[in-house]
């Protein structure tokens, strides 16, 4: 009797890893021998392999106990590169003998100046060229070189082209003196003047004569700017997913497809054609057990012809946490398109949790359906979740099927799931009776 008692808790125990499905392992890393926070990075094939729900993610150690986990978004660095001005103040502008134009300024002693800073004219004059040098003054007084060979022109009379910018390096220099070649620019102006002499009506003489202006040369404004590396925080990181997909109609200048993700959250959807070359209007459904919501219509295009390209595929969606996507292409009277796979953008998870070496082999699975556990342990691992000396583990080959559950998430697919178990359970138990009973 009790060898049948052994096999049937033997089989229970088999069920209930087989309602489960695959999972990653984790060994124990070498020279591992303390008590440390760990972290376990998913990549979209990874979270897809594990059923693609955050909420049914669960972790054991060697014994089979649960790892309480901290789930975090990974994110990276946003940077961008934008020109921060830096204000001068003008304090002398003087016309020398020799013809040139001199503008002396200064920044405030504390301005934190760049490598590399940008002096930037700003004048409404046309048509002209100057020759342009600048030297900086280190605290100490002393003057030195800075550019002596900058140009800046204006040609829009003979081409549209036009430079009003020089670039150089400060270094410490707060104070700068800047020398244009020209204080007047020379400006050539055609007068006509007529000595006329009629004989039988007709004009027999024309004299022209032309002369010339100075005009004094305007820089209207200069400004002092650099560019510079902003730290705009951090943004969630998503990757691109490739998930099922079915041609569901491809008439009355229409296709459409029937996209399966079976993982969520999603934030974008891009089909991927075999042609080149193409521009369609792409409307993207969410199919819900309420109904249709449209989640947005973009124009989606490709272009790569002789040399040039041009893409603007990915559509940006609302992010979706259920239900299968509907893909809506109007061919109108084009021929139809091959769509050859669907990307949907997922998020990158991070699982964070202390780790010791008698936890090791970790196993990392899922359960379908399953709610979101609460642990607590957020607090302990954000205490020690930034330190340097974290452990970063990469998951092993994926053992087992893939986990999907069949049915969307809620209560009831939740009950039929222990239903299933519970009457498989019976089921196996009323046999095992039946066959000791048999036997004795």
């Amino acid at each position: 009797m009790t060898r049948y008692l052994c096999l049937f808790c033997g089989l229970v125990a088999a069920l209930s890893l087989a309602t489960i499905g695959g999972e990653y392992s984790f060994a124990l890393p070498d020279n591992y021998s303390d008590c440390r926070i760990a972290a376990i990075t998913l990549s979209g094939e990874q979270y897809k392999n594990l059923g693609g729900h955050s909420d049914w993610l669960r972790l054991y150690d060697a014994q089979g106990k649960i790892i309480p986990w901290a789930l975090e978004h990974k994110s990276v660095k946003n940077s961008t590169r934008k020109r921060v001005q830096t204000a001068i103040k003008i304090t002398e502008v003087r016309k020398p003998s020799d013809g040139t134009l001199e503008i002396v300024f200064s920044t405030a002693p504390d301005a934190m100046l760049p490598e590399m800073a940008i002096l930037v004219f700003r004048t409404a004059v046309k048509n002209f060229e100057q020759q342009v040098q600048l030297w900086g003054r280190a605290a100490d007084g002393t003057e030195r070189p800075l550019e002596m060979d900058g140009f800046i022109f204006d040609s829009t009379d003979t081409l549209d082209a036009r430079n009003l910018e020089l670039k150089f390096s400060p270094g410490q220099c707060r104070d700068f003196r800047l020398v244009l070649s020209s204080a007047s620019l020379e400006r050539k102006l055609a007068l006509r003047s007529l000595s006329v002499t009629k004989e039988d009506g007709e004009l027999k003489r024309t004299d022209e004569k032309m002369s010339f202006l100075e005009q004094p040369f305007n820089a209207g404004s200069l400004e002092l700017w650099s560019e510079q590396v902003v730290d705009d925080g951090s943004v969630p990181l998503w990757s691109p997913l490739s998930v099922p997909f079915e041609i569901t109609q491809r008439s009355n200048g229409k296709t459409i497809l029937h996209v399966t993700p079976g993982v969520y959250p999603l934030n974008a959807v891009e089909p991927v054609f075999e042609e080149d070359n193409y521009s369609r209007t792409v409307t993207v459904i969410n199919l819900l057990a309420e109904g249709k919501k449209t989640l947005g219509t973009a124009r989606l295009r490709r272009l790569k012809i002789s040399g040039l390209s041009e893409s603007s595929t990915s559509m940006p969606i609302p992010e979706i946490s259920v239900g299968d996507l509907e893909i809506e292409i109007e061919d109108n009277d084009n021929p139809p398109l091959t769509p050859k796979d669907i990307l949907v953008s997922v998020p990158v998870y991070r699982l964070k949790f202390i780790a010791e070496p008698a936890h090791f082999p970790l196993r990392l699975t899922a359960i379908p359906n399953a709610e979101k556990p609460v642990y607590d342990v957020d607090s302990i691992i954000a205490l020690g979740g930034n330190s340097v000396n974290m452990l970063e583990l990469r998951p092993d080959a994926f053992l087992g099927e893939t986990i999907v559950a069949k049915v969307p998430s809620g209560k009831l697919p939740r009950i039929w799931l222990f239903l299933a178990v519970g009457l498989a359970v019976a089921a196996m138990a009323v046999a095992i009776v039946a066959t000791v009973k048999k036997a004795e």
